[in-house]
């Protein structure tokens, strides 16, 4: 039984990320890519960031077949900066809060999805390199168990489009510098997606997307970091901000020309961790040339394939 209900609850959620993905290229797949995130303290003020989703698909049945295929989910991460989660004050933490959408009555809702700090102990994944500002928890379980409570209870009408709740996406490997077809090199436009505080869409429970230029050549460690460097101005709240090249639906690569005629599609380059700030010798205070730090792609990964920080040794 337990089998069974684990079976329609994976197919249910890849009823609905397929539906989603689908739906959401048509409605702007990178503002549903993302969320808010809120780390509760004990003893202090809590935190609020951004974050981003990440799924890693298993291989499409057919590898012959051009058409779409389906293609199994089989893990979702909730990424943000490490610093937004603060592992070090595991002992003081209360609860860490994302969300899903979902329509409401008047524009959307939230849907809130809440961990304690038990569930945190067990999801957390981080760089093995201690420097590397990138935090992961493993939350497929968490987005299937809230999906399936908004499944109709006759299994027989369970359709696409059934599950009330709003589409969204992921950043998934294939979008990797290196890997998709869109290239980006210093000089180019990316964005940055995120939630700076008082300042993104309440009533549609969407991001705000802030431009900003590549400024470190794709690959070229910035300050011999696993990062690279944007020109952009930041906001209180951006901090796990997903940052992404410009968009686009055409592509010339090798002399020939691609169009993605599903919709655009970008190239993921990393996580937005914060501002570059260098300190006045005279002074001692703290100024910034709106330079952001970024971590490139691969930590991301990193970060998964590693287990568990808090799991037993």
């Amino acid at each position: 039984m337990r089998s069974t209900a684990r079976s329609l609850s994976l197919l249910l959620l890849a009823l609905t990320i397929k539906q989603s993905l689908v739906e959401a290229q048509d409605r702007d797949m990178i503002l549903r890519m993302t969320t808010p995130i809120e780390v509760h303290f004990k003893d202090s003020v809590p935190h609020f960031g951004s974050a981003f989703y990440f799924q890693k698909l298993g291989a499409p049945a057919d590898p012959a077949k051009a058409e779409p295929q389906w293609r199994a989910t089989q893990a979702l991460y909730l990424v943000t900066a490490k610093h937004v989660i603060e592992p070090t004050r595991i002992k003081n933490l209360n609860s860490i809060t994302f969300y899903l959408r979902k329509p409401g009555t008047v524009g959307v809702e939230w849907l809130p999805i809440t961990l304690s700090p038990q569930e945190v102990r067990k999801r957390l994944h981080v760089s093995p390199n201690p420097v590397v500002d990138v935090a992961a928890l493993d939350v497929l379980d968490l987005v299937e168990a809230e999906i399936m409570k908004l499944v109709p209870k006759a299994p027989e009408r369970v359709e696409g489009g059934m599950v009330p709740i709003e589409p969204f996406g992921a950043v998934m490997e294939d979008n990797f510098v290196g890997k998709s077809k869109i290239k980006v090199s210093a000089g180019d436009d990316i964005v940055v997606i995120g939630y700076p505080r008082q300042f993104f869409d309440r009533y549609n429970k969407l991001p705000i997307l802030k431009s900003g230029l590549l400024i470190t050549p794709t690959g070229v460690r910035y300050d011999n970091m696993d990062a690279f460097l944007i020109d952009f101005k930041e906001y209180e709240g951006l901090s796990g901000s997903a940052v992404i090249g410009k968009p686009t639906d055409l592509v010339v690569d090798n002399g020939q020309i691609f169009v993605n005629k599903e919709g655009k599609d970008f190239a993921f380059l990393g996580v937005y961790t914060g501002q570059r700030y260098k300190r006045s010798r005279a002074t001692g205070e703290e100024k910034t040339a709106d330079l952001g730090i970024c971590w490139y792609y691969y930590n991301l990964n990193d970060a998964v394939n590693a287990p568990p920080l808090f799991a037993p040794k």
